[in-house]
């Protein structure tokens, strides 16, 4: 079998998508589908099945995917491990991290880390949670920042902060600036503006609304905190998000906050790294970074 044959099938099997995964190393998506039909040639069997979006592991796909994640998670530990060696002289350090958590709180930790350790070389991605963790349960990435609930049986959280969910409409919206909190129902009945789901900013609202056996639907679901801030800020609706997203808005008077009544919504955000593979020099020093 050709190793670099199965490396270009590992990546299109954790991507789910030819482009993606040639984007990933730096080819182009003829010549992965060229690689790929060698290797099914040489094996003999059916690895993929090409759909309108992107592909589907066959039977033998699958059975393939999880030797070959198992075969590259031990060259990628065995790269560590020499890099260790190295007292961070050298290395590379693979980070994914949720959109908020990215987008608000990532930059200053990168910022500090680098200045610290400019020889390691980061490769940072940033996603929505449920999709940072799978990275991490996958080999994608050696570590994840995520906010919302951590439940994968491969990958252990630790907390090292909170946040907190907010309703936010603009200055001029008839239920902003009251003074007393409205009631959630009230809010329901609003045109809102949501994150997608798999979201963390989305599954813990999820949640909390099932807990209250509310069903509610958002009028329109967006994968960008940004794009929701201007959505509301232009008055086209309510939207729910993180108060580490619309601080600066808030005080700059171009949202506002809407109070409402027994919503308190405060979640955890997490280190996420693999239960069972050993944490690089890189990636304690990471840590060490947040603290």
């Amino acid at each position: 079998m050709n190793l670099h044959h199965l490396e270009l099938f590992h990546a299109v099997a954790s991507r789910g998508n030819l482009s993606r995964a040639a984007d990933d190393l730096f080819t182009s998506q003829p010549s992965v589908s060229k690689q790929l039909r060698l290797l099914e040639d040489s094996l003999g069997v059916k690895l993929l099945d090409r759909l309108p979006r992107g592909v589907a592991l066959t039977d033998a796909g699958r059975i393939l995917a999880e030797h070959a994640r198992e075969i590259f998670a031990h060259r990628d530990r065995a790269v560590r491990d020499l890099d260790d060696l190295a007292g961070l002289g050298r290395g590379r350090l693979s980070i994914v991290a949720s959109r908020t958590v990215g987008s608000y709180l990532l930059p200053t930790i990168l910022s500090k880390y680098s200045a610290l350790h400019p020889a390691i070389v980061l490769e940072v991605r940033v996603t929505n949670t449920r999709r940072s963790i799978e990275m991490v349960r996958q080999g994608g990435a050696e570590i994840a920042l995520v906010e919302g609930p951590v439940e994968a049986d491969e990958v252990v959280g630790e907390v090292f902060g909170t946040d907190e969910l907010v309703v936010v409409a603009a200055p001029g919206h008839p239920l902003a600036g009251r003074k007393h909190p409205v009631r959630l129902e009230r809010i329901l009945s609003e045109r809102l503006m949501a994150r997608e789901a798999g979201s963390g900013t989305r599954d813990i609202l999820d949640r909390e609304l099932a807990r209250r056996n509310l069903t509610w639907k958002p009028s329109l679901e967006v994968e960008s905190a940004e794009a929701i801030k201007r959505f509301v800020a232009a008055g086209l609706g309510i939207g729910v998000l993180s108060d580490l997203a619309v601080a600066h808005e808030l005080e700059d008077g171009d949202l506002a906050r809407i109070r409402v009544e027994g919503f308190a919504l405060k979640r955890d955000l997490s280190v996420v790294r693999s239960r069972t593979k050993s944490v690089s020099a890189a990636c304690a020093a990471f840590r060490a970074c947040m603290e």
